[in-house]
């Protein structure tokens, strides 16, 4: 006997593809940020001048240096990244339903991947790059890095809630755990599959706050009958 919802598996199946994409735009947005480390690191922020989007004032730059190709092909990846998380975000809330925690995560991933965009910006056209050590810089940069952190959490949680299929809002679950028909059922439920299942179906439970509640009672009413 298990305790997962019914559907739970075919819907998770219908949603390989748009879980696969979500983990890819995972991947891909971490590769975006090395590079953009690898042009910090080369000091090449200015390759394209204190311009943008364009470069050194032209959409393709003319016979670019080695610095312009590298700060160029971050443009370029970076405007790709935002193509993928858009993409992400609008698959995404065509293939879930109301109250889905990865529609929530995934509107948070395009902001904060315009802002990711909106601070490298504003980087270049302040001249904050290259060899600039002023605190201006410094401080745009921990805004940047934090805001790149903040954007991968969001990318990593729209893609985990996918393959796990949490449907459910939070405030769905406290509903469910308020709702004492539920909680009595689940209680009888755990009643009769007994103590090991605490252990060896955890999985289950993290996903049923009503069921592990109504098992945190049984387990307290057994140890107080033991008493």
């Amino acid at each position: 006997m298990t305790l997962s919802e019914p559907g739970v598996e075919s819907r998770k199946a219908s949603m390989r593809p748009l879980t696969r994409f979500a983990w890819l735009t995972l991947a891909y947005n971490i590769a975006v940020i090395l590079w953009g480390a690898y042009v910090r690191a080369t000091g090449s922020g200015a390759g394209c001048g204190n311009r943008w989007p364009l470069c050194n004032g032209t959409v393709l730059p003319r016979t670019p240096q080695a610095q312009t190709i590298i700060e160029f092909t971050h443009r370029l990846t970076s405007a790709l990244a935002v193509v993928m998380v858009s993409s992400l975000l609008v698959w995404c809330w065509r293939k879930t339903s109301k109250g889905d925690w990865a529609r929530c995560s995934s509107v948070l991933a395009i902001l904060l991947l315009f802002n990711e965009a909106l601070l490298g910006a504003l980087l270049v056209l302040f001249e904050h790059v290259g060899q600039d050590r002023s605190p201006a810089r410094v401080f745009f940069l921990c805004m940047h890095f934090g805001n790149t952190l903040l954007l991968l959490a969001a990318l990593a949680l729209t893609a985990h809630w996918l393959s796990e299929g949490h449907r459910r809002s939070y405030r769905s679950h406290l509903c469910s755990m308020a709702n004492p028909e539920k909680l009595e059922e689940a209680g009888a439920t755990v009643e009769s599959r007994g103590d090991a299942c605490w252990s060896s179906d955890w999985a289950d439970w993290s996903g049923h706050p009503e069921r592990a509640l109504a098992g945190s009672r049984v387990v307290a009413d057994r140890a107080s009958a033991r008493r």
